[in-house]
């Protein structure tokens, strides 16, 4: 079949359809490869789609609620789940045994930001890719961490999500934190501070969960999840 429009790849009743865990895994990855094989930058109709609300959140939040499942529900083969698009508090919704679990994905860095980042290294005579310039992105990455979950919280005092009902996912840009060989050196700093600095602290979430951009990877437990 030939694609003419983005709306045969992805609508709002297909994205938002419950699904196994499994079924929503692949399905995400099949529709996701015909996205970007369909995609050209340099056809307006197709940069509209693929950036319109919709193929944000397909792209952004589809993409971590399918590796949460796979990763945190994979051998469960009755949970399910149900990603949200729009009027809900939260992302999506995994189902199991009865319990529903709401999921929150935020970012905490975006584009413009490593970019102030890159030129403040510069100023300091620092090059991206120095040892000492990782760090430094390292601990503000930390701190970016830190800030959105502080403010996530306060939301949640308020209402939005709920007591124990929602897992908060923080991403960050994992692809600043040095080149493979080291990072996972900083991956590592990351687990003693979400240890040190997150979980020791009372907040309303079931569980907070980090997910790094570049490897696809989470940093954190769900309990009751396998």
């Amino acid at each position: 079949m030939t694609i003419s429009n983005f709306d045969q790849i992805v609508t709002v009743s297909e994205y938002t359809k419950e699904r196994s865990v499994k079924e929503f895994f692949d399905w995400y990855m099949q529709t996701s490869d015909a996205l970007w094989n369909w995609y050209d930058p340099q056809d307006k109709e197709k940069y509209e789609g693929v950036h319109s609300k919709l193929g944000m959140v397909f792209r952004k939040e589809g993409i971590i609620l399918a590796h949460y499942g796979k990763k945190y529900y994979g051998d469960m083969s009755s949970a399910t789940i149900q990603p949200s698009f729009d009027g809900e508090p939260y992302d999506g919704i995994v189902r199991k045994e009865g319990e529903e679990v709401r999921v929150e994905i935020t970012d905490s860095i975006d584009g413009p930001q490593w970019d102030e980042d890159r030129e403040e290294l510069k100023r300091c005579g620092y090059s991206v890719h120095d040892l000492v310039a990782t760090e430094v992105v390292a601990l503000k990455v930390q701190a970016r961490i830190r800030e959105v979950m502080c403010k996530k919280c306060g939301k949640s005092k308020d209402g939005w999500y709920g007591e124990n009902k929602t897992v908060l996912i923080i991403t960050f840009d994992d692809t600043h934190l040095g080149w493979k060989e080291t990072r996972q050196k900083y991956r590592d700093e990351l687990v003693e501070f979400k240890r040190s600095k997150i979980d020791t602290i009372k907040h309303p979430f079931r569980e907070i969960l980090l997910f790094g951009w570049c490897e696809k990877q989470f940093i954190g437990t769900v309990a009751g999840a396998r």
